[in-house]
């Protein structure tokens, strides 16, 4: 008995259907229905059927060697014979590819879809690393059945990349009466200074916060974050030049109940050492009720972030922030950081607008900007 199945489809119709194309509607016996309901975000019911054949359609090239064979027994000369069983034997290979095809996990072998899912991926500036884990996890777990279906593919497979997309709640929700302290660290010109105007702009507006800056190294730093104090309703604005000073200010600001202090740091790499270092200490006095946050440029090389999120560990950072949106139309690579590191997306910052232009990080953002992936990775 030659067994079928699973089958599927949106309705009971549509798999009679798709049996009938196969098989034709005498060709097989259901034995089983199933009812599911699969999707993350998009949940829909999907229906399928197995059973046995009652007659096996046949390969075509099972057909084609069958043809042969008659035609060998009718003929009489042996130079015909010598050719027939010579594209016999050529034939019997191509069915013996195609019986082992789906035990050999190679790119060679795989469906037409799977190699459009991983042409997909590469347009989305997914690594390679990623790219093949994917491709190896549909191999491995789904029917060819389901593999045939490019749009049921694609939804799947965006299933699986939200899940590799990590979100941490807003800083800002939570009870109030307890002053956070945000830290904002990341290498030269990833914008930490932008964006804290766009946080205390869009988030922090209606809270009584103060701003702080450590950056005694760029010209005109602390002359901007003044500036920028004085558009946020003339907040506070006070320069830490070392510890003692963080001391100080950090206990004016939880004595007169701030709810935030934004903590601007410079631009560094921490391998340069001495400056590293510094920085750490000037930060150790408000170290237990901090909230450090990595800043990266969207658009960055996927080495270079692994990099700068290395680097930057020892400061013991929460989260992600990732800027500059607007100058970057690939998520690939975020996705792929966040499952490398574990870390999690805390903002996005999108445009020019110092006091807009910010949006708390979610997985529907990173989904809806995918390429390729049509109406299986839209998301409101």
């Amino acid at each position: 008995m030659i067994t079928f199945g699973p089958i599927e489809g949106s309705s009971e119709e549509e798999v009679r259907s798709k049996l009938n194309s196969l098989y034709t509607p005498n060709g097989y016996k259901i034995t089983k229905w199933k009812e599911n309901t699969v999707g993350i975000f998009r949940k829909r019911t999907v229906h399928s059927a197995e059973g046995y054949l009652i007659f096996e359609e046949k390969n075509p090239v099972q057909k084609s060697k069958e043809e042969l064979l008659n035609s060998l027994a009718a003929s009489k000369s042996n130079a015909e014979n010598r050719e027939m069983m010579a594209t016999i034997k050529n034939l019997d290979e191509q069915l013996r590819k195609l019986i082992n095809r789906r035990d050999v996990p190679g790119e060679n072998q795989w469906d037409t879809n799977v190699l459009e899912i991983r042409s997909l991926l590469e347009k989305n500036d997914f690594t390679p690393e990623y790219i093949n884990e994917i491709c190896v996890r549909i191999h491995e777990t789904m029917p060819q059945s389901e593999v045939r279906r490019l749009e049921f593919l694609k939804e799947k497979v965006i299933d699986w990349i939200a899940q590799d997309i990590r979100i941490e709640p807003s800083v800002f929700s939570g009870p109030k009466g307890f002053m956070k302290i945000l830290i904002f660290l990341g290498p030269t010109g990833v914008g930490k200074t932008t964006t804290i105007v766009k946080m205390a702009a869009s988030f922090a507006s209606d809270m009584n916060f103060v701003l702080f800056t450590t950056d005694n190294y760029k010209i005109g730093a602390v002359d901007q974050m003044e500036r920028f104090a004085e558009l946020l309703n003339n907040a506070k604005c006070a320069v830490i030049r070392k510890p003692e000073d963080m001391k100080v200010k950090f206990w004016e600001a939880s004595a007169f109940e701030k709810d935030l202090v934004f903590v601007d740091t410079p631009g560094f790499s921490p391998t340069h050492y001495t400056l590293a270092a510094e920085v750490r200490t000037i930060l150790e006095p408000c170290k237990a009720e901090a909230y450090p946050m990595l800043l990266i440029p969207a658009y960055t090389r996927f080495s270079d972030m692994v990099r700068i999120t290395e680097e930057f560990e020892p400061f013991n950072y929460k989260g992600i922030v990732f800027s500059k949106f607007d100058e970057s139309s690939t998520v690939g690579t975020i996705i792929s950081l966040m499952k490398k590191t574990g870390k999690p997306a805390l903002f996005y910052t999108t445009g020019q607008n110092a006091a807009a232009d910010i949006e708390t990080a979610t997985k529907e953002f990173l989904l809806n900007k995918l390429i390729g992936f049509g109406s299986a990775g839209q998301f409101r």
